[in-house]
């Protein structure tokens, strides 16, 4: 749900325990802002889980503003269902928008994340995007690399952690067990790589089996 104010009238209002109105109006000084219920629920869901504050860099913007600074035309801003921002620590640290793209993914957040560096873009348009706003790519309609047309998820694009549970584990150059053994990895072992499927690419022609009918290797 969508719900309009007045940040004239309502600008220091609380929309909820963490975030007040005017933190999501337009950088115009536009009066109306939009905001989205469903963004704003997670937004603190994201706060409990990671412990800090959270800075809104972007919430609802007007047509004029957003085609003023190169927004897309469809942009989920304009009608207030989308929200760009940096997560906090406890400490005061920046979290990693990797992170953040990670953790809503983990949350089956179904609508648009945006990895934008430090910061986020999380929306509740578009139904099942996934980007990557610091990689160009003029093939798609919104400017930018967007992951499910690869075939990726953010857990996929950015890598995910393993322990070895095999007591050994073999690297093939390829993904398949008829493949090459390149090396072998022992149990316990700490890994980092892309999955695919039920593959971990560790790296160029790097491959370990995650799991199959016989069991689980990685975890």
């Amino acid at each position: 749900m969508v719900k309009t104010y007045s940040k004239k009238k309502h600008g220091n209002k609380r929309l909820s325990a963490h975030f007040r109105l005017y933190e999501f109006a337009c950088s115009d000084g536009t009066d109306t802002v939009k905001v989205s219920t469903t963004n704003l629920k997670m937004l603190e869901k994201i706060r409990a889980k990671f412990g800090g504050s959270i800075t809104i860099t972007s919430g609802n913007r007007s047509y004029a503003y957003n085609k003023k600074i190169g927004g897309a035309s469809n942009s989920a801003h304009v009608t207030g269902r989308a929200v760009d921002f940096v997560v906090y620590d406890k400490k005061g640290k920046a979290v990693s928008g990797k992170k953040i793209c990670k953790y809503l993914e983990s949350q089956k957040w179904k609508w648009g994340i945006g990895y934008m560096g430090n910061a986020t873009h999380m929306d509740t348009k578009f139904t099942g995007n996934r980007m990557d706003e610091t990689k160009k790519d003029k093939s798609d309609r919104n400017g930018y690399y967007t992951l499910q047309r690869h075939g990726q998820t953010f857990h996929t694009y950015f890598g995910s952690n393993f322990v070895v549970e095999a007591s050994t584990l073999n690297i093939r150059k390829k993904p398949t067990t008829k493949s090459a053994v390149m090396g072998k990895l022992k149990k316990g072992q700490k890994v980092k790589g892309q999955i695919l499927d039920n593959w971990l690419k560790l790296g160029s022609g790097r491959y370990c089996c995650i799991k199959d009918k016989h069991g689980t290797y990685l975890k």
